[in-house]
């Protein structure tokens, strides 16, 4: 029995030697990490604290209103434009999307969202990217602002009028600092750490990598099923 348990050691074996992940750092001159371990930006209305640890990069933006005053969002100025490209904007009709905003009894438009005195909300965005980025004969690369592969801003329009909507307006700049190619176990030490420590990266998982290695663990489970039936 004992080449058999060699063989399923030597799959598992394999497949933890693939090299399927990659870690995108993000950087930007107004959004910071602070003492508390917050990837946040602030003016003198909002505070808005960004998560993007998903596959792709898909952020979190957790929104609080600062002021004594409510707020109203403009729901269609809530996107990311990466490279220059509008990515896609929150749609206040999809039930299902994570929004948890409260929308006053007026007759505001479906779009504009209401941000109470002293609250926070939080809103999912739209993905960074899930393209496998190619490195050439590195495990990993940095990058300037300039010659970044990826730019992208979060744009967020705001009123304390009702009535006229006169919107303020922010913007938020991105670009990725570094890739970086990492085995599932160097990838897993990251994905255990806790989230305030990584709300600045976010992960690719190479696909043909991820499903060559899910082949191989597949076949050592096999592998070991067989030989529990042979014992």
């Amino acid at each position: 029995m004992k080449p058999i348990y060699t063989l399923a050691l030597f799959v598992l074996l394999f497949a933890s030697c693939a090299t399927p992940f990659q870690v995108y750092q993000t950087t930007s001159e107004q959004v910071k990490q602070y003492e508390e371990d917050v990837y946040a930006f602030e003016n003198e209305d909002l505070a808005i604290a960004y998560d993007f640890w998903s596959f792709g990069g898909v952020p979190l933006f957790c929104i609080t209103n600062k002021t004594d005053r409510s707020i109203y969002i403009d729901y269609t100025s809530v996107f990311l434009n990466v490279n220059g490209k509008k990515e896609g904007e929150i749609d206040p009709e999809i039930e299902a999307h994570p929004m948890h905003f409260t929308i006053e009894e007026t007759q505001l438009p479906k779009h504009i969202i209401v941000l109470p005195a002293r609250s926070s909300e939080t809103i999912e965005g739209t993905e960074v990217t899930i393209d496998w980025h190619k490195l050439k004969k590195v495990k990993s690369k940095q990058y300037t602002r300039d010659n970044s592969p990826f730019q992208f801003e979060n744009k967020i329009n705001y009123s304390f009028d009702v009535e006229s909507l006169e919107w303020k307006s922010f913007q938020n700049a991105f670009w990725i600092s570094s890739i970086e190619n990492l085995k599932r176990k160097e990838f897993k030490a990251i994905e255990t750490t806790p989230i305030h420590t990584k709300s600045d990266k976010f992960f690719i998982i190479k696909e043909e990598s991820y499903f060559g290695w899910q082949f191989w663990i597949d076949m050592s489970m096999e592998v070991l099923n067989i030989a529990s039936y042979t014992l």
